[in-house]
C-alpha cells in the first residue's frame, strides 16, 4: 500500500461485554497473540453465518487502523464486503467500512465467547463447531 491508509486513524473496537472472555485467550501473552486475530475470527464466523451485532453499551478499543499496514490484504476484503452490502461510495467512508465489519465481528466474538471460550474444552469445542466444506 502506497501513502496513508485512510483506515490508520478509525478505531477498532469490541463490546467491552467480550472483551474480559476474549483477551483471556486473544492478545499478548496468550495463545493467540494479536486482538486483531480474534476481531477477524469473529467477522469471519459473523459473515459465514450472515449475522451482526447490533452495537448496545460501551466498546472497549483494541488497536488502531495502522494495524492494517502490516496485514494490508485484510483492508481489500473489509472493502469487498463494504462494497458487496453497501455499494462501491462506502469506499469513501472508511469509518463506515469498519463499522459493518465490526457488526458481523461483534456476532462473531460473541458466538465464540458463548460457544467456546466457556466450554471445558474451549479448542476443541470450536474445533468441532466450524463446519468444513466436503472437497
Amino acid at each position: 500500500m502506497s501513502g496513508m491508509s485512510p483506515y490508520a486513524s478509525v478505531e477498532l473496537t469490541m463490546p467491552a461485554d467480550l472483551h474480559p472472555k476474549i483477551s483471556q485467550f486473544f492478545g499478548p501473552g496468550r495463545p493467540v497473540g494479536r486482538m486483531i486475530d480474534a476481531w477477524w475470527l469473529g467477522l469471519c464466523i459473523g459473515v459465514k453465518h450472515g449475522q451482526k451485532r447490533q452495537r448496545a453499551g460501551e466498546v472497549r478499543k483494541f488497536a488502531d487502523g495502522t494495524i492494517f499496514a502490516s496485514d494490508d490484504w485484510r483492508i481489500v476484503h473489509l472493502e469487498l464486503l463494504a462494497i458487496a452490502e453497501l455499494g462501491e461510495a462506502v469506499l469513501t467512508q472508511p469509518r463506515e467500512v469498519i463499522r459493518l465489519a465490526s457488526s458481523y465481528a461483534d456476532y462473531g466474538l460473541e458466538w465464540v465467547a458463548d460457544r467456546c471460550l466457556g466450554a471445558n474444552e474451549p479448542i476443541l469445542a470450536l474445533l468441532n463447531a466450524i463446519e468444513v466444506p466436503a472437497a
